[in-house]
């Protein structure tokens, strides 16, 4: 019989929320537009080929098993073979910078091989998921992936007064995103900072400033609501803080590429293939 096993975990800080928003199997990279620009962190695990990822005038290596992440305004690219495959998770919150943070993920770090034990794992989730287990199975999967990429050795330290501020500060957005009166000067007012600090701890943080973050938050917000809810494109906007729908059907097609009507089209037309698959 094995010896049992038992370890007392470190104490965890809390270092604010972890949102995921998407969860893609993509096989047709080439047809995309590059460089990429993420409005919101990604990690990446390549699932067939090679390719080389060009970030910060460095150049990574990719292949099977290798897990790499982009962040929020750091603009990469792929070149990769006819056969280079992959899945992603985007993710955004609070929480994000401080959690990379910890297993020492940054634009400098950001490629991790020798991971092709998880593929099979992720190639399984992204045909299971549906409706009721896709936060859980995507932010687990997050986690469960960053568990395997921590250097030995590290000692997790408490978060700066600065970030415990800004992690204040962005779970606020996070809850008030739909809120049209929502503001940085409104929020330098609630928290008793100067819009020049609060401004400089999201570039700090997040690679993009205060209006590009809650821009970012209500069109993804508007994607969920269009692709699970529907509603009408009225309905959509003022649940996303937009008062007016012609303002906000511009701003969704600048980030998207598409039109509110038209991503409702490609929505219903998803929800119907899915429906005839199940």
């Amino acid at each position: 019989m094995s010896d049992s096993i038992c370890n007392f975990l470190p104490v965890k800080y809390d270092s604010g929320s972890i949102k995921t928003i998407r969860f893609v199997y993509e096989t047709e990279y080439a047809k995309l537009q590059q460089p990429f620009l993420c409005p919101m962190f990604l990690i990446y695990i390549v699932c067939s080929g090679t390719a080389s990822l060009t970030v910060e005038n460095s150049s990574y290596p990719l292949s099977r098993g290798t897990v790499f992440f982009a962040f929020p305004g750091c603009p990469f690219r792929l070149t990769g073979s006819e056969d280079f495959t992959y899945i992603y998770i985007s993710f955004m919150g609070s929480g994000a910078p401080g959690l990379l943070g910890q297993f020492s993920i940054t634009p400098q770090n950001p490629v991790f091989p020798g991971m092709e034990h998880l593929c099979p794992l992720y190639e399984m989730s992204i045909r299971r998921m549906d409706q009721q287990n896709a936060n859980v199975l995507t932010e687990g999967l997050l986690l469960y992936t960053l568990s395997f990429l921590a250097p030995p050795a590290v000692q997790t330290q408490p978060l700066s007064a600065a970030d415990n501020i800004f992690a204040t500060i962005v779970d606020y957005v996070d809850q008030h995103y739909s809120d049209p009166e929502i503001s940085l000067s409104r929020i330098a007012g609630i928290f008793s900072y100067s819009e020049k600090y609060l401004s400089s701890l999201f570039k700090r943080h997040m690679n993009i400033g205060f209006n590009a973050y809650l821009r970012n938050l209500r069109i993804q917000r508007a994607q969920e609501l269009i692709e699970k809810q529907g509603g009408t494109l009225t309905d959509i906007a003022c649940a996303c803080g937009y008062r007016d729908a012609s303002y906000f059907s511009k701003v969704f097609k600048s980030r998207t590429g598409w039109t509110p009507t038209e991503y409702i089209h490609i929505a219903e037309e998803k929800n119907s293939i899915l429906k005839y698959l199940k």
